[in-house]
């Protein structure tokens, strides 16, 4: 800022003065643009990634299972539903299709328009098996229920989901929240520190394994044997994201990710999650293409439940829908845990299907903190204006405080012209 003063001197040669004022302008673009690298870090990208041994200290919470039945249909609930009315073989055929439906096989469902598509939950709920299937959990001694909920693969049982007060069949069908079953977690260091799943009653399941916080997906499924009761043993490995305070602070848009309670989804309010936004943009590309929405999602006020005739319009447009889905806006989670299946062993077994499952210890988990912060911003550019343009923060008071004498100055002197 010396050489400032050089320019407005005219006593100085001319090619000083331009020397000068190149100089200065020179120097001006160099620290502008440092600290726009600085700005640019602190508003798109101020966090890193880091790892945290401290393994000893913390616990995590066990993966969530899905149990979806291959054969859902209560044959004796069936037969009281029919006790009364004209034997309608359309009638038992569409009822067989429907309690074993899922996203997977709309095409299948026969045509039968004496029943409202409003009711076809209820329906679903009082033809399907429902068994007393219990986890034991041997580090804690306890024994949890599982819980009936709506999937995109019908009505299953869950083990270890967040999402129990909203996927249940009750919240499907009345707006009842359930009191979630307690969430487990499993305490480093463990060595015996598994669930098991004894006297699975009723036929073969498929296991589909995904976050407590997520649906479960097509692509995380393992298939029960049909015909002969199985033991399974499955062995996850986690990995862990979690972040420090200063992490929430910072706005959506800075860190790319959002909470869990920061959602901005219309049929998943309470939740966010990866995977909830990508169904929430399946149901905006069904209500596109068909205008309704299938049974195994919760519609709202404005949204209809989809008919037989509708349900077929879905399942043509399927995989377009799934494609565009993937191309949705959607941002990752902040924080949360992914599992990975690492061991299924699988042999037969008397008496009822069983499963036992456990989670390996992980040594390491990943942190993410912020690195430029709003702090680390102002030094920075504190620091380029020191070292580019010998500033400091007292010499910009300096220059307001001078500036705005000046014109104090200025005013009187053209008030005592007067």
């Amino acid at each position: 800022m010396h050489c400032a003063r050089h320019v407005g001197n005219p006593r100085l040669h001319t090619c000083e003065r331009a020397l000068c004022l190149a100089l200065l302008f020179v120097i001006s673009a160099i620290a502008i643009s440092c600290a726009v690298v600085f700005l640019k870090r602190h508003l798109f990208r101020p966090t890193v990634v880091s790892i945290d041994r401290d393994y000893m200290n913390w616990g995590i919470i066990l993966p969530s299972l899905t149990f979806c039945e291959h054969e859902k249909l209560n044959e004796t609930a069936l037969e009281l539903y029919l006790e009364g009315r004209e034997e309608d073989p359309k009638l038992e055929r569409f009822l067989r299709h429907l309690v074993n439906l899922s996203i997977y096989n709309l095409d299948t469902l026969p045509r039968y328009t004496d029943i409202e598509p409003k009711e076809y939950l209820n329906l679903m709920n009082s033809l399907t098996n429902i068994y007393d299937n219990r986890v034991v959990f041997t580090a804690m001694n306890i024994s949890i229920p599982l819980v009936r909920v709506m999937t995109e693969m019908g009505i299953c049982w869950a083990f270890n989901s967040k999402l129990y007060p909203f996927n249940s069949i009750e919240y499907h069908m009345n707006g009842e929240e359930k009191v979630a079953p307690q969430i487990l977690q499993a305490i480093y260091p463990h060595a015996d520190n598994f669930p098991i799943l004894i006297a699975m009653n009723g036929s073969s399941y498929d296991i589909f394994w995904h976050n407590p916080s997520d649906y479960p997906a097509a692509d995380q499924v393992i298939e029960m044997d049909r015909e002969t009761p199985t033991y399974t043993s499955l062995i996850f490995r986690s990995f862990q994201l979690y972040c420090t305070d200063k992490v929430r602070r910072l706005l959506i848009y800075q860190r790319q990710c959002r909470f869990d309670d920061e959602s901005n989804l219309d049929h998943f309010p309470h939740f966010y999650s990866y995977g909830l936004c990508r169904t929430e943009c399946k149901i905006q590309r069904m209500l596109e293409f068909c205008g309704c929405v299938p049974v195994f999602y919760r519609a709202t006020q404005s949204e209809v439940y989809c008919g037989v005739q509708d349900m077929k319009c879905i399942a043509f447009h399927r995989i377009k829908i799934e494609q565009m889905s993937r191309n949705c806006d959607c941002l990752s989670r902040c924080e949360g845990i992914v599992y990975n299946l690492d061991i299924v062993d699988m042999i037969y077994w008397f008496g009822k299907s069983t499963i036992k499952w456990e989670l390996m210890t992980s040594k390491y988990r990943y942190k993410r903190e912020v690195v430029y912060g709003i702090e680390e911003v102002l030094v920075a550019i504190g620091a380029n204006a020191g070292l580019f343009l010998g500033l400091s923060t007292l010499s910009f008071l300096e220059f307001t405080f001078y500036y705005f004498i000046h014109i104090f100055q200025f005013d009187r002197r053209r008030l005592n012209e007067l």
